[in-house]
Order: C-alpha cells, then sequence, then structure tokens
C-alpha cells in the first residue's frame, strides 16, 4: 500500500474546508488532475469514499469527519516545526487568482496588474468578481483570494492593506456650456446629475458630506455602476461626480473633461483585504505583495493589521 505524505493530508484538510476540487487546487496551487490523484491516493490508503459528490459540493463521509478531529491543528503545528510551507513559483504557476473588485478597480488596477503577471507570472490568470456583501464569505472559504475596495463589510478575521487614497472630482462633457476649470457650491447644485453608488465605493461618503454641508443635487439619472457613465456624460448636459483616477481615464477619449469639486468633499483610500485563513499562504503573499507595490509603492500606507 502507498504510503501517505503530508501533501496527501492537506489535500484532506483542503477539500474538507472547500467542499470542492476545483478550489482546493486554486487554494494549494495545484492542477485538479494532481487534487484527483492525491484523493484517490487517500481512498485507498483508508479504504473509504472520504468525500461524496453532492449538489452542494464535496460532502465528507463520517470516517473524514473523525479523521479531521484527529489532524485538527496538526497540520498547522507541522509547518511551524518542519518549516515547510508549501511554495509558490509565480513564474511556474498557472493559478487562477480570484479577486472582488468594484468596477472602478477593474478600469484603474486591473489593467496594470494583468500587465504585470504577463511579465512575471505568464500562466497566472485573473478572474474578476464584483464586491458585494457575499464577498466576505468568498474570502473566508477561499472562493475568493482578495478584495479591492473602500470598505466591504467585514467582521473579525479579516486583514487589510492601505493602497493609496483617491478624491472626487466633477466630469462633464467637453463644450459643456457651464462647467468650467473649477465648480463652485451653487453651480455644483444648479447642475443635473448621474448619481454612481455601486457598492463597496465612496458613494456613501460623498451622499454623508453632501448631506452634511445642506447640499442636495437634481438627479438627471442614477446608476448601479461606472459603466456607461462616459458615454452618458459625453452626450448629454448631465455632469457627474467620480475618482480622479478614473476621470483621468475618461478624459482620455477628449470628449470628457474635468472640473475640480466644491469645497468640502471627502477623500478616501482604497484598499486591499484577505481573511486571515490565508494570512501566511504563500501565494496569497505574493499576490498582496504584487498589489502593494503597484499600487502603493514599497512603503506606501501602514502595515496591514487586523480588524
Amino acid at each position: 500500500m502507498q504510503n501517505l505524505e503530508l501533501k496527501h493530508l492537506r489535500v484532506l484538510a483542503a477539500i474538507y474546508q472547500t467542499q470542492s476540487i476545483t478550489q482546493t487546487a486554486a487554494h494549494l496551487g495545484l492542477s485538479q488532475p494532481s487534487i484527483s490523484v492525491a484523493l484517490a491516493t487517500l481512498r485507498k490508503y483508508f479504504n473509504d469514499q472520504l468525500f461524496v459528490r453532492t449538489a452542494n459540493g464535496m460532502k465528507p463521509t463520517p470516517h473524514t469527519e473523525q479523521l479531521m478531529k484527529s489532524l485538527d491543528g496538526v497540520l498547522d503545528q507541522l509547518d511551524a516545526a518542519l518549516g515547510s510551507e508549501v511554495k509558490f513559483d509565480p513564474a511556474q504557476s498557472d493559478r487562477i487568482f480570484r479577486i472582488c473588485m468594484v468596477d472602478l478597480a477593474t478600469v484603474v488596477i486591473l489593467p496594470p496588474l494583468l500587465e504585470y503577471f504577463q511579465t512575471h507570472a505568464p500562466h497566472v490568470a485573473l478572474e474578476v468578481m464584483p464586491l458585494s456583501d457575499n464577498s466576505s464569505a468568498m474570502l473566508e472559504n477561499g472562493e475568493a483570494d482578495m478584495a479591492i475596495g473602500v470598505s466591504p463589510p467585514l467582521e473579525t478575521g479579516f486583514y487589510q492593506k492601505r493602497l493609496y487614497e483617491e478624491t472626487l472630482i466633477c466630469i462633464a462633457r467637453t463644450g459643456h456650456p457651464r462647467v468650467r476649470d473649477r465648480m463652485t457650491a451653487d453651480e455644483y447644485l444648479a447642475e443635473r446629475h448621474i448619481i454612481i453608488s455601486p457598492p463597496g465605493t465612496s458613494h456613501w461618503l460623498l451622499e454623508k458630506a453632501l448631506n452634511e454641508q445642506g447640499m442636495k443635487r437634481r438627479v438627471g439619472s442614477r446608476m448601479q455602476s461606472y459603466l456607461g457613465v462616459a458615454d452618458v456624460i459625453a452626450t448629454t448636459d448631465l455632469i457627474a461626480t467620480v475618482p480622479r483616477n478614473l476621470a483621468n481615464h475618461f478624459t482620455a477619449t477628449g470628449r470628457i473633461r474635468i472640473a475640480e469639486a466644491p469645497p468640502g468633499f471627502p477623500s478616501y483610500v482604497m484598499r486591499q483585504y484577505w481573511h486571515e485563513r490565508y494570512q501566511r499562504a504563500p501565494y496569497n503573499i505574493w499576490l498582496r505583495n504584487v498589489i502593494t507595490h503597484l499600487f502603493a509603492g514599497d512603503s506606501g500606507g501602514p502595515a496591514a493589521h487586523p480588524y
């Protein structure tokens, strides 16, 4: 009978946690066939199915439940004693990273991140998912590796890292009859606005600041995403308040101009978030270091700290 190795027990623990061959492969940085081979070895060794495929994932058998009670904490102790963490080699890995992002981040962060992958991790892929109320659960169970945004709904057990500070600015079509380089409060309130309120963004901060100043915007349109905003702005006399980095991207077409917002508008910080379960995972460390290097600089922001 084939002897078990530490890697087989890691596979057992990972399938137990994720209830998925696909997610286990992503979590360990291995291929799905490798996970299947390891599971076959485990099944033969223990003479048990160990996991049964159901509509809700790979469910453990009673024998697996007993095994996991015995293994609880053992793997962490072995890794600490042997220094045998799974290594991550970005140049060779074909891992699929999964990041929850606000749509703003897909414009500002995604292109340079993929460009970095192309050079330093050519076989790595990136799956982008919307930042939502479900993102914290996805980070916890390994369905997502990272979240990037303003402040997703997180509880204890999460870490954060400051990336960069963002300011808000006004945009209007080039040739707008009233918008110049800077807007006063009266000019701002006289225009009709696109109100943009995607989750995980600064929308609530702006609304709070406007309410505190007794400012109420005239609504021309409401949108749940920044996608499509540029086309609407470029073809109407509506204006919008958006992050400066996004506004700079919009102006590249020549169809849109920017104007400084009235005094008192808030700034905010874009951050990356991850769960403490993956704090020491080599692939997660690599990803968050890359993001920090690209968007915060080597010394950008304070050290990560748990909630």
